[in-house]
């Protein structure tokens, strides 16, 4: 099943593998969702599009659980030109 994301909004909510809430969507690129976690330490990741598993109206849910987000490497943006940025944006 092709996801669309241009169907993702900033401000939507980020769920887990576990269907834990993890955070906000900041904004939408083609190829990545940037988004906070939530609580008192908050980071921001930048979610690969081919970890998105699923999209619905204000909401979306990510292969990983929050445990896993720092092994995956999402701390850092995508490489220039990697992406094509897109203008929905909530920063």
């Amino acid at each position: 099943m092709q996801l669309d994301i241009r169907e993702i909004q900033p401000g939507s909510e980020v769920r887990d593998a576990d269907g834990a809430k993890l955070g906000i969507v900041l904004s939408v690129a083609m190829d990545h969702v940037r988004m906070k976690t939530d609580g008192l330490f908050a980071k921001e990741y930048f979610v690969p599009r081919s970890a998105i598993v699923e999209v619905e109206e204000r909401r979306i849910e990510i292969d990983s659980r929050k445990s896993e987000l720092d092994e995956h490497g999402w701390g850092q943006p995508p490489s220039e030109g990697a992406s094509s940025p897109s203008t929905q944006d909530l920063s």
